[in-house]
């Protein structure tokens, strides 16, 4: 059995979505949790961010600073109830018409540096039999840490976890951002970039 590896964030939904930032203030604002400061923080650090070297931390800290003593119960039933519907005007239905297509004869894997929440809900919205994403430390039901972070060049350590050599090296890949995953080139069967329009 052949696989597909499929990103989220603009591949199967539109780029001006982005599937951990976008899902954490949707859901700060639907439980009406004070957010003023931390969108501050936030927007000094993606400036921070800008230089590529300390990109990786950047967005650690970001996370951290919008996830951390949340419940993750609650952003699951978030994720499955409330963000999958409104995921469904935001997908880029070109993939998703592609996706529907591969499952006839390719096991489908979500590749996202997305949190877990929002990920294996849309994993399981659209069917994938597996999926890799940013994980947390949860005690006691709150968010206490990142266990697996998979943004950028870490998503092939990611994949090596998780799956054999012969398997990887027979897989495909979609993705949007080369750049920051140059690396998967190097041990995929096939590559294929998908082009957004910046609007």
């Amino acid at each position: 059995m052949k696989y597909l590896f499929v990103d989220l964030d603009g591949v199967i939904t539109k780029p001006k979505l982005n599937n951990t930032f976008d899902f954490v203030f949707c859901f700060y604002k639907v439980y009406s949790c004070r957010n003023r400061l931390k969108k501050l923080i936030i927007k000094v650090l993606t400036f921070i961010g800008i230089l590529p070297f300390i990109r990786q931390k950047i967005r650690k800290v970001q996370i951290l600073t919008l996830f951390r003593g949340l419940d993750s119960q609650e952003l699951g039933q978030f994720a499955r109830r409330y963000w999958i519907r409104y995921v469904q005007d935001n997908l880029n239905k070109e993939i998703v018409d592609l996706i529907e297509h591969y499952k006839k004869g390719y096991k489908l894997v979500l590749l996202t540096a997305c949190t877990e929440f929002p990920a294996k809900a849309l994993g399981e919205y659209l069917r994938f039999h597996d999926v890799i994403s940013t994980t947390f430390i949860i005690e006691n039901d709150k968010i206490i840490g990142i266990k697996e972070d998979v943004f950028g060049s870490l998503k092939v350590k990611a994949v090596f976890k998780r799956y054999p050599l012969e398997v990887i090296r027979d897989s495909c890949y979609i993705t949007d951002t080369p750049r920051l995953e140059s690396n998967l080139f190097k041990v995929f069967k096939s590559v294929y970039v998908v082009k957004n329009r910046k609007k």
